[in-house]
């Protein structure tokens, strides 16, 4: 159910992002292939993916701004977080089996999660966002369970500061879905 929400709030902001803006406006462009440590909202891949300014440098993020996480337990192009793991660490999905528009090639993927559901991955890690960060700029999972990093706008996971960073308490089996205490 929460798969369905995200690729609807995604598709909801595509259709936004085409319907025009501001010529005057400064960020980057829906049609920008470049990646740079911006401010929050700047759009990249019609407005799919963007950079944020956090407590840990500049990181990428969502279509509303939180911060998009990868899971080192993820072998290249196959995403090991499922059920549970998914609902705390919703994938950030596209609409099918092709890279959107906008987004480089050269850092930008998608890979196939179990039922038909397109997973966008940058340098071949899954991406994700977390259920704790209320809010762009929050990065409440950094470093959670050893296993959860921000990622760059270069699509690099930054380990750094993770105890100073992270704020949101040790995930627990009940929300995490995973009978090791690793995180997710």
């Amino acid at each position: 159910m929460r798969t369905k929400i995200v690729t609807c709030l995604l598709a909801s902001a595509l259709v936004l992002a085409a319907c025009g803006g501001d010529d005057d406006d400064d960020t980057t462009s829906a049609a920008t292939t470049e990646q740079d440590s911006g401010t929050a909202g700047e759009a990249v891949g019609a407005a799919l993916v963007g950079t944020g300014d956090t407590s840990l440098g500049p990181v990428l993020t969502d279509a509303e701004g939180n911060t998009i996480y990868a899971l080192t337990k993820d072998s290249e192009g196959m995403s090991t977080c499922e059920g549970a793991c998914a609902e705390t660490w919703p994938p950030v999905t596209v609409e099918g089996s092709e890279l959107p528009d906008g987004l480089d090639a050269d850092l930008f993927s998608v890979i196939e999660r179990s039922g038909e559901v397109y997973q966008l991955a940058a340098n071949g890690a899954p991406l994700y966002t977390y259920s704790a960060d209320t809010g762009p700029g929050e990065t409440n999972g950094q470093g959670s369970g050893g296993v959860w990093w921000v990622v760059t706008p270069e699509g690099d996971l930054n380990r750094a500061d993770a105890a100073a960073a992270t704020t949101a308490p040790p995930a627990d089996d009940s929300d995490s879905g995973s009978s090791d205490d690793d995180g997710y």
